[in-house]
Parts: structure tokens; sequence; C-alpha cells
């Protein structure tokens, strides 16, 4: 039998995952755009648009919400709280990927 010294399976609660990304945004209609596609995008899940945008996986807290708006910038927070540092990731990069093609793609 191989074992694959790269790769950690554990149950432990240290391998829990918090990623916390500020980000800045031109206006609110595009924040909305954003929740908009965010949300789309995890339309089979448990959702809530209370304040920003809370979506709720199995062991995965996705929270997206705005801190302040000065200047015509309106500045957010993307939070990820997952069991699993894995899954965290990969919730993490699918996010900031639709945030990176919002802003360099659209118009």
């Amino acid at each position: 039998m191989k074992t694959n010294k790269n790769k950690r399976i554990s149950n432990k609660p240290t391998d829990s995952f918090t990623m916390v990304h500020q980000e800045t945004i031109l206006n609110k209609a595009e924040f909305n755009r954003f929740l908009n596609w965010v949300s789309a995008e995890y339309e089979l899940y448990l959702q809530d648009n209370e304040k920003g945008l809370t979506v709720y996986f199995p062991g995965i807290c996705l929270q997206i919400f705005e801190k302040s708006y000065e200047n015509n910038l309106l500045n957010f927070e993307i939070s990820i709280k997952s069991k699993y540092e894995k899954n965290g990731v990969q919730i993490s990069r699918q996010v900031l990927s639709i945030l990176n093609h919002l802003k360099h793609f659209i118009c």
C-alpha cells in the first residue's frame, strides 16, 4: 500500500480553515452584482440575504457583507469558516475567481 506524504487527511479540529478577505469595489451596483453572481453559483445551498449574503454549506459558512461606503468606494469583507481546510480553500478560490472576473472583465 502506497501513502502520499503530501496528502493530509485528518478529522482533528486543528484542520479548520478561516479566511477573511477585505476588498474594495467602485459602487454598490457592482457589489450587488457580485452578491447575485455568488448567490447564483451556490443556489442549491441554504442562503440568507438579510445583511449581505451568507451561504451555508455542510461544514462551511461563507459570508459577504458591506463594511463601509466612503468616497464612492464600497469596502466589504468575504469571510469563510470551514471545518476542513481543503473544502474551505476550494470555496475561497471559487468566490475570489468570481470577484476577479467581475473586477477585470466587466466594463
